[in-house]
């Protein structure tokens, strides 16, 4: 075992006290040669959710800090693994993750986006996902519009997807005027009027 091994399974079982400045540290250096371990980590989640003894599943955190050093040193190659590993439904994802979803994930996933749109618009349609996972993806995708790298041309029907798709029990939809607002599209008028006469917006978050 090297000395980036040793340093990746110390990470990977720390689980409280003070933060790891020595692995974090040493990992960075190494980056190169730590990115496919750190992939790894984040590919094999789903065998994580199988452990069912909760010491043992608690005793690994590798793929909770190879989320935030792939964001800090800016990988593009990693941003499909993290989009597979935030994509659970139900509890599964904030089991994993807790607070970064709706924290940090929209900035994480930022950072390491790639160019892969198609994948990034996918995974916010699929209402199998975790609703706040897809907010945080909506959130990036937003970004990448007011930074000009999507134009309005293909933001709002893509947009209008997210508003009109067909399963009207989407929790995505009770977001989307928050978003729409964000963005000052007025060409999507009609769709805030839409999401207001149905239901999708709630005046106690929103205001009337």
């Amino acid at each position: 075992m090297n000395e980036l091994q040793q340093n990746l399974i110390e990470l990977d079982k720390i689980r409280e006290g003070n933060y790891p400045h020595k692995q974090i540290n040493y990992i960075k250096e190494h980056f190169e040669e730590a990115k496919p371990y750190l992939y790894n980590a984040l590919d094999s989640i789903k065998e994580l959710l199988d452990i069912e003894d909760d010491d043992e599943f608690q005793s690994h955190n590798l793929y909770y800090y190879a989320v935030y050093l792939l964001a800090e040193m800016k990988d593009k190659a990693a941003f499909s693994h993290i989009i597979a590993a935030f994509s659970f439904a139900d509890d599964d994802a904030y089991e994993l993750y807790g607070d970064t979803i709706t924290e940090d994930l929209q900035d994480i996933l930022y950072e390491t986006y790639d160019g892969h749109l198609e994948l990034l618009k996918k995974s916010i349609k699929d209402s199998s996902i975790d609703e706040f996972v897809r907010m945080g993806m909506l959130e990036t995708y937003l970004q990448l519009y007011l930074d000009g790298t999507e134009t309005k041309n293909d933001t709002i029907p893509f947009l209008k997807e997210l508003v009109y798709q067909g399963d009207e029990d989407d929790e995505l939809k009770y977001h989307l005027s928050y978003f729409i607002s964000k963005t000052h599209l007025m060409e999507m008028l009609n769709e805030f009027k839409y999401l207001d006469e149905n239901d999708y917006i709630d005046p106690m978050d929103a205001g009337e």
